[in-house]
């Protein structure tokens, strides 16, 4: 590309073509996505980079699919050499049961991921990384056994919203998932 030159960002919204700094009536949200998976706008994310408590209501499904609500907090806590989130996650099963976790997140060269340790008394020491993709933050993890494994997704609604599914195997085997909505 010839220097100086501008950059035209170019989307189409129902078959119609449109200039990045046009007015879009019924499609600005379309537009936005759009760019914004194109990589053009950068993404800033509050949940894990802004010190914060987050509220979770949702749906879990156990191995067999039977659905229960979820309601979970977290806070983060963020220092200089690292950050901390803390949480639980109860299911509203008979007899309800409560996640807890706490992670250490800390940062790697590489802006667009964190990797993270966290201890979970019924799954024991996982390990994960937090890789940062558009408007999504995708979670992977696999316990020190070698026994669970499971990846969770994030995608920014707005600054205080995230829409949150996840799922997790035990020896490869879906064990449970969920959705929910994440509130700051």
């Amino acid at each position: 590309m010839a220097a100086g030159l501008p950059i035209i960002i170019l989307a189409f919204i129902r078959g119609r073509v449109f200039r990045h700094n046009e007015p879009v009536i019924n499609g600005s949200a379309s537009l936005l996505k759009w760019i914004t998976m194109k990589g053009c706008i950068k993404m800033e994310h509050t949940y894990l980079y802004r010190i914060s408590s987050w509220k979770a209501i949702g749906i879990y499904y156990d191995a067999e699919g039977k659905q229960s609500e979820l309601y979970g907090e977290t806070s983060l806590v963020r220092n200089e050499r690292e950050w901390t989130l803390g949480g639980t996650m109860t299911v509203m099963c008979e007899p309800p049961v409560i996640f807890e976790n706490s992670y250490t997140i800390h940062a790697t060269d590489d802006k667009t991921t964190l990797i993270w340790e966290s201890y979970n008394p019924l799954l024991g020491v996982l390990k994960g990384k937090f890789e940062v993709v558009g408007d999504s933050i995708v979670s992977i993890y696999t316990s020190d056994s070698g026994v669970f494994s499971g990846s969770e997704t994030l995608i920014k609604v707005d600054d205080d919203t995230y829409d949150n599914v996840g799922v997790a195997f035990k020896n490869g085997v879906k064990i449970s998932s969920w959705r929910a909505l994440l509130k700051a």
